[in-house]
């Protein structure tokens, strides 16, 4: 099953850009430009977007017809 976590992670690597906000954008650009680790983004990601990742995880579940 997917966690939050990983969903922090497919945020940094993978970002459906049209779908994400510009302060997750914004930690997502920190990574790539190697200003942040992926550990360090990925709690970023986590402490500050919790209730949108658990948001994105749930539709996520939903469209694949696990929840």
């Amino acid at each position: 099953m997917t966690t939050i976590e990983e969903v922090a992670y497919f945020l940094l690597t993978k970002p459906p850009l049209d779908e994400i906000t510009d302060g997750i954008s914004g930690i997502v650009e920190k990574y790539r430009y190697n200003m942040w680790t992926k550990t360090q983004s990925a709690e970023a990601l986590i402490e500050i977007y919790e209730d949108k990742l658990q948001e994105f995880l749930d539709t996520n579940l939903e469209l694949a017809g696990l929840q």
